[in-house]
């Protein structure tokens, strides 16, 4: 059996799974499965085919890559995709990592001025949990910090960040 995998551009998905459906069907190609999987602007839509003759035309036609017979149909297997497809995979990991280290950072500083308005907040106006007071605030400082280090660990160390915000406590 062999694995074929193309590349399709969002903007181009449903035409060309019409003319992969048609170019099939005209050439009486039956496959085993298929399988996709989708990054921001693309699918990766992997085909699997019984026949070594059936794969290989599929891939010329559709410009996919060939793999080899046994190997599993998985976009994990890097060593077989074309260089697109590594360097695509690459910048989206890294552009989700960064995305998701900036909403951490940003989340980190929202937990900082909360944490300054629920402190200078008066009692009265205050909503509490049922908790004792202490426990309430070593749940807010713990969790703030927590956040902070997920965001921010790379760069400094989990003591820093965790000694900053005792002193921001001690402040308050």
């Amino acid at each position: 059996m062999r694995s074929v995998t193309v590349r399709i551009s969002a903007a181009e998905f449903s035409a060309t799974m019409t003319a992969i459906a048609e170019w099939l069907n005209a050439n009486r190609y039956r496959p085993t499965r298929y399988k996709y999987d989708h990054d921001e602007d693309a699918v990766f839509v992997t085909v699997d085919f019984p026949a070594d003759v059936a794969a290989k035309a599929f891939a010329m036609r559709f410009e996919g890559v060939d793999r080899c017979p046994l190997q599993p149909a998985s976009l994990d297997s890097r060593r077989q995709l074309p260089a697109w497809a590594v360097r695509h995979h690459r910048e989206t990991s890294a552009m989700r990592a960064s995305l998701l280290m900036t909403s951490l950072r940003v989340l980190t500083w929202c937990c900082v001025i909360l944490l300054t308005i629920l402190s200078l907040l008066p009692d009265q106006q205050m909503v509490r949990t049922g908790l004792p007071g202490r426990v309430e605030h070593f749940v807010a400082y713990a969790g703030s910090a927590a956040i902070a280090m997920a965001g921010y660990d790379a760069n400094r160390g989990g003591m820093q960040i965790i000694g900053g915000f005792w002193v921001y406590a001690g402040i308050l």
